[in-house]
């Protein structure tokens, strides 16, 4: 196992205030919709708890981490704002998901059995989020998979469909082949919505911006929107600033400044070149 040590000159400095404001910014951009924060990865490097914790401050009503660990992690830690596991839990893991009150993605059968057993094992009802997979290809249910899979978790006596939602591909991107493609996914997405109604489901959290459409698409932040990078205080593409900065002007704070030590000053004559293949020329006066 590799030693990291604790005695690197190195350091990355989290700055709190500035990851509320960004929340703040975003929440009342985003308005009437809601923030869902996305602390996955720690926080993307910027410790989980502690972003967590500045992104309710600032405005935030929802979280979102990747894996039930990452959210156990938080309810630890006293946090109880609702959190969303981004991704369907593993079979073995999902009892340990509705224990800590984490709100599963389901985007298949197996997933929805495991969650139904879990839930009747535990004796309560616990809402749930279905993801369809409109183009990005990486986990969800497919439009003609999504009936079966909503019968599947209506017939579940302890399961409510609280969420659906999707995941765009290329909202920060501007070419004309990008732009076409997030609106086939948003279409693609009514047409979720469209077939789950004709089951009779209905849920009232619908979400499928991150970031980049949050910012530059308003059409798409419907009752709630998932931002990540953005509340780091990253843009995620300049065709995104520009597009946001129409709406409104856009205030995002960096939070993370990375800083080091210098580790050492020599003098060498002009001229010398220094370390491994002597790559580096120094300059000549000239």
């Amino acid at each position: 196992m590799a030693v990291e040590g604790t005695s690197r000159p190195s350091w990355a400095e989290i700055d709190r205030a500035a990851l509320a404001a960004n929340a703040t910014e975003l929440a009342a951009r985003v308005s009437p919709s809601m923030l869902c924060a996305v602390v996955k990865a720690d926080g993307y490097g910027h410790g989980a708890v502690t972003a967590a914790r500045a992104f309710v401050e600032g405005g935030a009503t929802w979280l979102a981490v990747a894996l039930v660990d990452e959210g156990i992690e938080l309810r630890d830690a006293g946090i109880a704002t609702p959190i969303l596991l981004l991704s369907e839990p593993p079979v073995a893991a999902m009892d340990a998901a509705l224990r800590a009150s984490l709100t599963p993605t389901l985007a298949t059968l197996e997933g929805a059995a495991a969650c139904a057993a879990a839930a009747d094992h535990l004796g309560a009802t616990h809402r749930v989020h279905v993801k369809v997979d409109t183009g990005m290809h990486r986990m969800g249910a497919t439009l003609d998979e999504l009936p079966s899979l909503l019968r599947a978790i209506e017939e579940a006596e302890h399961l409510e469909v609280e969420g659906l939602w999707t995941h765009f591909a290329v909202a920060d991107e501007a070419s004309d082949e990008s732009r076409a493609f997030t609106q086939l996914q948003m279409a693609r997405f009514e047409e979720a919505v469209d077939r789950a109604a004709a089951l009779g489901v209905v849920p009232p959290v619908l979400h499928v911006a991150n970031s980049a459409a949050a910012l530059a698409l308003p059409a798409s932040r419907r009752t709630m929107v998932r931002c990540g990078l953005a509340l780091y205080g990253e843009s995620p593409s300049p065709a995104v600033s520009e597009a946001a900065e129409s709406e409104a002007p856009l205030r995002l704070t960096s939070a993370m400044t990375i800083k080091a030590a210098v580790s050492a000053v020599h003098d060498l004559a002009a001229g010398e070149r220094p370390s491994y293949g002597r790559r580096r020329p120094m300059p000549t006066a000239g």
